[in-house]
C-alpha cells in the first residue's frame, strides 16, 4: 500500500526544541538522516524538515515537509514615572501589550501591586523597591524587564490654625496637608469638650459648622495624630479659630 506522510508544523521560540512526528507510513528517512518517526530539532530560524516514508516492503514511497516556526526574540520594557514619594502610587505599563503579563517584587512582600497580571498596574512601594514583569507572547515566548522606583521620604504635614467660612473660597475650611501620610486622627472640641468634628481622613477637613449649622465667631480645641508611611507617628494639640 502506498504510503500518504504527514508532518506536523510546530512554532517554537529561539533556543527551545520542537518535535516532529509522521504519520502515514512503515518506515521514516528524515533529511537529518534520522530514521524514527519523531524527531527533535532546534533551529535557531524558520525551516524546513522533509521525510521521506516508505510502504513496508519499501516498494513505495512518499515525502512530507514540516515547517518549523521560530518566534523573534522577546524585547520587554518598562515605562512610568520612577521617582515618589512615600504613599504615592505610580503606573507602569509594560510593553508589547499582546500577551499575558506576572508583576511580582524582587525580594520583598509589601510593594502593592493594584494588577499583577495587567499590562498596566498601579504600585505603591513603601520604599523603594524593584518590580518586575514577566511577559509571555501569543506563541509562548517569555521575556522580562525590570524597573527600579524610588520613594523619596517626606514627612510633612501642614494645618491652619484659623478659618474664615464666607463662601469665598479662601479659608473656608480647615483640613491636614502634607507628604508621606498613611492617615489620620484630626478631631475639633468647642469651648465646654464637646466634639464638633472628627475625620480620618486626609482629604476631609471642617467647615466650621456642627450638624448643618454654622458655629459662631469663637476659639476651638483640636487633637491631631498624624500616621506616616514609615510608621512615624506625631501626635500635638492647639487652637483653632472661627473668624466671621
Amino acid at each position: 500500500q502506498r504510503p500518504n506522510v504527514e508532518v506536523n508544523s510546530p512554532t517554537i521560540c529561539l533556543g527551545g526544541t520542537a518535535t516532529l512526528k509522521a504519520l502515514g507510513a512503515a518506515h521514516y528517512e528524515w533529511q537529518t538522516k534520522e530514521t524514527t518517526d519523531s524527531i527533535f530539532v532546534s533551529p535557531t530560524q524558520n525551516t524546513i524538515y522533509s521525510v521521506i516514508g516508505f510502504s513496508e516492503n519499501r516498494s513505495c514511497t512518499d515525502t512530507a515537509y514540516g515547517y518549523v516556526t521560530v518566534g523573534k526574540p522577546v524585547k520587554v520594557d518598562i515605562s512610568g514615572d520612577l521617582d515618589i514619594f512615600s504613599c504615592e502610587t505610580t503606573v507602569l505599563s509594560a510593553t508589547p501589550t499582546d500577551g499575558t503579563y506576572e508583576w511580582s517584587v524582587i525580594g520583598a512582600s509589601d510593594g502593592k501591586i493594584d494588577c499583577e497580571t495587567c499590562p498596566s498596574t498601579g504600585v505603591t512601594p513603601p520604599r523603594t523597591m524593584a518590580y518586575v514583569v514577566t511577559y509571555r507572547s501569543p506563541i509562548g515566548c517569555i521575556g522580562k524587564d525590570t524597573a527600579l522606583v524610588e520613594v523619596t521620604e517626606i514627612n510633612s504635614y501642614f494645618l491652619a490654625t484659623a478659618l474664615t467660612p464666607n463662601g469665598d473660597g479662601v479659608n473656608d475650611v480647615v483640613q491636614v496637608h502634607g507628604r508621606g501620610i498613611d492617615h489620620i486622627s484630626f478631631m475639633i472640641f468647642d469651648r465646654i469638650g464637646e466634639k464638633v468634628f472628627e475625620t480620618h481622613e486626609i482629604e476631609k477637613g471642617w467647615d466650621g459648622t456642627y450638624l448643618g449649622f454654622p458655629m459662631n465667631s469663637n476659639v476651638f480645641v483640636y487633637r491631631l495624630e498624624i500616621y506616616f508611611c514609615n510608621g512615624d507617628v506625631k501626635k500635638e494639640t492647639g487652637n483653632i479659630t472661627i473668624l466671621r
